[in-house]
């Protein structure tokens, strides 16, 4: 679209179209100089940079040469001043080049960008120090330091840390590095970070504990060979510390031929000395024991007595009479019953065949260990406690074929009650009372029950016809345990959810109210009838009543929320159509309090032109206090919490105010005085003192 104004005479609409501003512009491109649009081979289309708006500032894709960092801030002619103009760095900081480094001597390529970034020359990024990382030491160090040849400054002095660091290596007396033959990776014991604190593998004899604090001069003798130490075991450094000669406290380590010293002592101090024994723990009664006490040859103190429990106690094995060890035919392995901690009590692994629990708990051990071979059955012990013959309080186990495994019924605990495997019918709550003949009435076959299912025991118990409510005529299923529990006929559960559940009022409603007819409702309407009058809309009654009861109901009242003065107002006062009870009198707040609106006279609504959407002021809490959007501050300041009436003086056209009279002490004739000469001052009409941008704050400007 042409800018209003323009007058284009054209040949044909066409080619209006396809250059319409150029058509008007063409001289103004020709003018433009800088950038100079002709020379530079701008293109026609001016859009393109330009808006309708303005000329300047015109807008230019420079995604070739991103305008960011130092480019943000330079002036166009700097790189629009040559022709033609320059796309790449070099093409404007040939000259920064030939700065130093020598870039043109040593070679560099004229791609700034491969080291320089657009936010400045230094420092420059991209370098690939990655073998010499400028980090630690390194961080600070000077270009030339590295590469001291100016007209390659690219090529350091070497790649190698000896080959900087050749003088630091000739310099160090302690340890001499040349003398030693210490290696020229220097990176091998040192770090950038600093030459001292170096690391040296310790790997044979590691430096922890009592090592760790050592002098290097204590192992390290010989000056002119700091690499080499006294030795390389312990002993060849500790020989003097090996004790000779036994005491109370410690055995003649020459006599007794010990192992080398790192198999009881450690770096951290020569005592408490750490042993293997692992074998003899010496956990419990063991802890307090002299080592003489099972190590008797001062000889050999690394010799024990035996290596085995009975070794040492084979004579209070041979004391106890109960049981009789060696007459029950005991293990010798003393620890398969007791430990360090005493010999008594014993403990010994019955949990595997006979667990002494129960019964068994208060048993003595020669009541079961009296005979030979020990029973390792129940019935080996209680073949005379199986019963035989039927009475009213057990089966003949015997004639009835029963297991002799009595653990199957029976537990440690008594013979009574027995158990038994009754998962199909488990023995709780009312099943656990009644007595096995109940069931099982055949004692011949006393593990035949009379029946597999519920009603096979039950069917007498079925209600009768008539009954409340009757089984027979409703078809409930003979599975009893679909509503009955074990705990008692009555008290039966249904599961009502699925349709109706048994909630509020329809918690207390009996069987029969609703369960009188055939099919059974599935829905509110099935027993409750709508009223005659208003509820003809729909049968829904779940979608505003609840099971609670009828009152209150439940509307959808989100449009006009019931807070506030409304909760309490009656609903008949906004649906007061009788016949269409859930459509109200109107829509909006006004359409209701538009009497109300029309009533105040402080402020006048209807005289100040007060808009209709009561909630923009009002809320439900009451008509005041009321909000109003106040152009003019009056939240802080002197003029916060001032009464309407000191700049409203006109209670029926708010839209007017005064600043003089009941808040200021000025005259108008004052205020005109004081601002003769005031451009756009207006005598008496303070909304223009306000509004005009020198008092929009009721302040001195």
């Amino acid at each position: 679209m042409l800018a209003s104004g323009c007058k284009l005479d054209r040949p044909s609409a066409t080619s209006a179209e396809q250059k319409p501003c150029l058509a008007c512009h063409e001289a103004d491109r020709a003018r433009a100089k800088f950038p100079d649009h002709l020379a530079t081979g701008y293109p026609t289309n001016c859009e393109q940079c330009h808006s309708q708006k303005e000329w300047k500032p015109a807008a230019f894709d420079h995604s070739g040469l991103p305008l960011v960092g130092g480019h943000s801030k330079t002036d166009c002619a700097s790189c629009h001043s040559k022709e033609p103009v320059p796309t790449k760095c070099v093409g404007c900081h040939a000259e920064d080049q030939k700065r130093g480094p020598g870039h043109t001597a040593a070679g560099f390529n004229t791609e700034c960008q491969s080291c320089h970034t657009v936010i400045a020359w230094k420092p420059a990024t991209d370098v690939d120090h990655s073998k010499f990382p400028f980090e630690g030491g390194h961080a600070n160090v000077a270009c030339i330091s590295c590469h001291p040849d100016p007209s390659q400054p690219s090529k350091p002095i070497g790649t190698t840390c000896v080959a900087c660091h050749e003088k630091d290596r000739s310099t160090p007396k302690s340890p001499d590095h040349l003398k030693t033959g210490f290696p020229t990776t220097c990176e091998s014991c040192h770090t950038i970070q600093t030459w001292k604190s170096a690391t040296f593998p310790h790997s044979k004899l590691a430096l922890v504990g009592k090592h760790r604090t050592t002098a290097c001069a204590s192992c390290h003798t010989d000056p002119s060979k700091p690499e080499t130490a006294k030795g390389t075991t312990c002993a060849e450094c500790h020989a003097g510390d090996r004790p000779q000669g036994a005491t109370a406290d410690r055995p003649d380590h020459f006599d007794a031929a010990l192992p080398p010293c790192q198999y009881c002592h450690t770096a951290f101090g020569w005592k408490p000395a750490a042993k293997d024994h692992s074998k003899f723990p010496l956990t419990g009664q063991h802890g307090g024991v002299a080592c003489s006490t099972c190590h008797t040859d001062p000889s050999k103190p690394d010799v024990p007595i035996a290596k085995t429990c009975v070794g040492c106690h084979e004579a209070d094995r041979s004391k106890p009479t109960f049981p009789d060890h060696r007459a029950v035919g005991f293990s010798t392995d003393c620890d398969s019953c007791h430990s360090t901690n005493g010999w008594k009590p014993a403990t010994f692994d019955h949990g595997l065949k006979f667990p002494l629990t129960g019964g068994h708990s208060g048993v003595t051990c020669a009541k079961c260990h009296a005979t030979e071979p020990v029973p390792k059955t129940c019935v080996g012990c209680h073949q005379n406690d199986i019963p035989s013959g039927a009475t009213a309080s057990r089966p003949d186990h015997t004639a009835s074929g029963f297991s002799t495994a009595c653990s199957d019924c029976h537990g440690t605990g008594g013979w009574k009650p027995a158990s038994f495997n009754h998962t199909k019918f488990p023995l709780t709550q009312a099943h656990a009372g009644p007595v096995c003949t109940d069931c099982h009435t055949d004692p011949q076959n006393p593990s035949v029950p009379t029946g597999t299912t519920c009603e096979q025991c039950h069917l007498g118990d079925r209600p009768p016809a008539g009954t409340n409510p009757d089984h027979l005529v409703g078809g409930f299923p003979t599975t009893c345990e679909s509503c009955h529990t074990p705990t008692v006929w009555k008290g039966a559960t249904f599961d009502h959810s699925v349709y109706l559940p048994l909630t509020g009022k329809h918690s207390i409603v009996t069987c029969t109210q609703c369960h009188n007819t055939t099919p059974m409702p599935t829905k509110c309407e099935g027993c409750h009838t709508p009223p005659a009058t208003n509820h003809t809309a729909t049968t829904n009654c779940d979608n505003c009543h609840s099971v609670n009861g009828w009152k209150p109901a439940v509307v959808d009242h989100s449009k006009f929320p019931l807070t506030g003065k409304h909760a309490s107002t009656a609903c008949t006062q906004c649906h007061t159509n009788p016949s269409q009870p859930s459509v109200p009198t109107a829509t909006t707040c006004v359409g209701c309090h538009n009497s109300d609106r029309s009533t105040p006279t402080i402020p006048n609504h209807l005289a100040n032109g007060f808009p209709t959407d009561c909630a923009q002021c009002h809320s439900t809490n009451g008509w005041t206090p009321a909000s109003f959007t106040h152009t003019f501050p009056i939240t802080s300041g002197k003029h916060k919490n001032k009464p309407c009436n000191n700049c409203h003086l006109d209670p029926n056209n708010l839209k007017t105010y005064s600043c003089l009279g009941t808040c200021h002490e000025h005259s108008l004739s004052k205020m005109d005085d004081k601002h003769k000469g005031r451009s756009g001052y207006i005598s008496g009409d303070f909304m223009h003192c306000t509004n005009s941008g020198c008092h929009p704050n009721g302040r001195t400007p």
